[in-house]
């Protein structure tokens, strides 16, 4: 097993030497050596050099040029690295000489991840000052572990597969402390297996300019983290809040001193979570007292409230579909969430409703929605109210203007529309989920703009598996679906590769009707309907690629999905697939045509390290930009915009 030593630099000459030193005395042989610099220049590289020129291993070296964070020299170090696994070495820390070959052991015998024991000493001194092992419990539940706290000490003790490694992607940039925390949760997410060495044969050194002793920063970072990880399924609710309003309490009473407005602001967010807990209510006091003391700080403004209309699209799971950003929107203190049952109740209060509007026939639950949100606005003091599904509130955005703005997501493309749509109404803001769209809604309905924001999905629950073994088709969903072309191309693929299997998740209208029929008796052929979360889950994690050409589309749940659970996609330049990473991320087809499709899907299977590049790009794409907290943060900034406008937006939530 070939294991890359990754060694971030910056100001290193000191201690780099021993580092690498310690590299080159291991028991396991088998290892190179990559130094990426951080853009320091003081002497490092020539020792690096003159390591690499008195042994005979591979070691290599290179600078960033600017001082990016570790994080950035990171992720550049494992784009460098060839090995199959991957060990961090922080340039101060060094290891015994048994580290490396007691790691590889456990990872030969199936762990994803391993964390060996710590042994700190003084940098200054040499002195050995304590040792630190991982909880037990790290092995047992990994992801509960690392969200309660940073246990895994340091990232000199780690070494992890390269299998887990591309699961998990990219070291997250934001991070300038807390970088390898949040990367081992994601390696857990992903399904990593840890693994506890307790031999302490890693050595780290604690000097005065050890991030840990940044102690207003780290307070920083954790909130970070804890605000990335707010809706993350896999932890109790409670837990979440807790966690969060510790880590703003921590902060706010640090920042008392210097800036009691933002300390009393953390310190609000806090009480907002756990209302109960009273210990924050002293703290409160005295940032609230230096700000009253000192006329020139300003009182703290509390968020006006947004109403968020919860409709839902026809075949989506619990997990899947637009009205996940209800649920990530849930706990804000600043959103008020309808949600939109189909009772028969609202149904019959709808219908009476649509009669007494005139409306034309529609979904009367959808008319009960309106009544609902319009009563609301009236009663409550709330800034906006935002339609997650605009398309199903044609009638109700052609009204004329009330007091409050109104946004409104559409999801159908333009193509589908019978008629366009009309220049005057009530909307203030219309949310595309495509930017090819654009053009033809500027204006739909009043709307005084048309901003882009893709569709999420829940990273979370969708992630990587294991790599798939046999060669396996995935064909999903059938809405705007060009089942003719998917068809004519299964049935080549089939006759070239009669071993392969080709999963079809469609409904059953679709699975027999007249386009399908061709591939129905086909032996390698699976049907499955109505098929739970998890099944589709295992279904995208099994798959070799996943075959999808449109005849048109904006955002598809099936796309962000594989893309979240790192599953390539075989799909052709057709409405909005490039705003969710085609021709950028994954490639595209090179024309819409048979052919085209199954040589995508041939090299997918002939090429596994190329599809393995293809599905950590995958992954990593959903996680940074298509995760629904990033989708909700972009939705928050959104109605902050909106509401500095609307004069209601000036009145405070109770």
């Amino acid at each position: 097993m070939k294991i890359s030593v990754l060694i971030a630099a910056y100001h290193a000459a000191p201690t780099v030497a021993k580092a690498i030193a310690s590299v080159q005395a291991q028991t396991h042989d088998d290892w190179e050596i990559v130094v990426v610099e951080d853009g320091s220049d003081d002497g490092t590289k020539a020792i690096v050099n003159a390591a690499a020129t008195a042994g005979s291993q591979a070691m290599r070296y290179e600078n960033l040029g600017t001082n990016q964070g570790v994080a950035a020299a990171r992720n550049r170090l494992l784009q460098l690295a060839t090995g199959d696994a991957i060990a961090f070495l922080d340039a101060d820390d060094w290891w015994s000489a048994d580290h490396l070959q007691r790691g590889a052991g456990h990872l030969a015998a199936g762990a994803s991840l391993v964390a060996m024991g710590v042994q700190r000493f003084d940098l200054a001194t040499q002195q050995t000052i304590g040792e630190v092992r991982p909880p037990a419990r790290l092995e047992i539940d990994p992801v509960a572990t690392l969200f309660d706290e940073s246990v895994i000490f340091t990232s000199s003790c780690v070494l992890l597969s390269r299998e887990i490694q591309i699961r998990t992607g990219s070291f997250d940039i934001d991070f300038r402390v807390g970088e390898d925390r949040d990367y081992w949760l994601r390696a857990a997410l992903a399904g990593g297996r840890f693994v506890i060495e307790p031999a302490l044969t890693c050595h780290y050194a604690k000097h005065a300019s050890s991030t840990m002793a940044n102690t207003l920063l780290v307070a920083t970072q954790v909130v970070r983290f804890y605000e990335k990880y707010f809706y993350l399924a896999a932890v109790p609710a409670a837990v979440r809040r807790r966690l969060l309003a510790r880590s703003l309490k921590s902060e706010g009473r640090l920042l008392r001193a210097t800036d009691p407005r933002t300390s009393a602001r953390l310190l609000w967010r806090a009480w907002r979570l756990t209302p109960g807990d009273v210990a924050l209510v002293p703290h409160l006091a005295l940032s609230s007292g230096r700000i009253f003391s000192n006329p020139k700080v300003t009182v703290p403004s509390f968020p006006a409230r947004y109403l968020l209309v919860a409709d839902r699209l026809g075949g989506q799971c619990h997990y899947s579909g637009c009205h996940q950003l209800a649920r990530y929107m849930r706990d804000e203190p600043c959103i008020r969430v309808i949600d939109t049952p189909d009772t028969r109740m609202r149904r019959f209060i709808g219908k009476g409703w649509s009669l007494l509007r005139r409306w034309p026939t529609r979904n009367q639950s959808q008319s009960f929605t309106e009544l609902e949100a319009g009563w609301a606005l009236a009663t409550s003091p709330l800034a906006a109210v935002h339609f997650i599904v605009g398309d199903n509130h044609a009638p109700y955005l052609s009204l004329p203007p009330g007091k409050q703005p109104v946004i409104a997501t559409l999801h159908m493309p333009s193509s589908v529309r019978e008629a366009a749509p009309p220049r005057t109404g009530r909307v203030h803001t219309l949310v595309l989920l495509t930017a090819r769209e654009q053009d033809f809604f500027a204006g739909a309905w009043g709307a005084r703009q048309t901003v882009v924001i893709q569709h999420g999905v829940d990273t979370d629950f969708f992630h990587p598996g294991a790599v798939p073994i046999a060669p396996s088709i995935l064909v999903v969903g059938r809405f705007l679906r060009d089942f003719p072309l998917t068809a004519a191309t299964v049935l080549q693929l089939a006759g070239r590769h009669p071993d392969w299997r080709f999963d079809f998740v469609v409904p059953d209208a679709a699975w027999h009707g007249p386009d399908l029929a061709a591939v129905r008796a086909l032996p390698g052929v699976r049907w499955h309907d109505r098929v739970d979360d998890e099944t589709l889950r295992r279904l995208y994690q099994e798959s070799t690629c996943h075959l999808t050409p449109f005849k048109d589309c904006t955002a598809n749940n099936a796309i962000v999905e594989s893309l979240a659970c790192g599953l390539p996609i075989v799909t052709t330049d057709r409405g909005g697939v490039r705003d969710y990473g085609a021709g950028t991320v994954y490639p595209l087809a090179t024309d819409h045509s048979v052919a085209a499709l199954a040589a995508l899907c041939e090299r997918y299977v002939a090429e596994p390290a190329w599809r393995a590049g293809i599905a950590a790009a995958s992954r990593m794409f959903a996680v940074e930009t298509l995760a629904w907290p990033v989708i909700a943060r972009r939705h928050l900034a959104l109605y902050e915009q909106i509401g500095r406008t609307a004069p209601s937006a000036q009145v405070r939530a109770a």
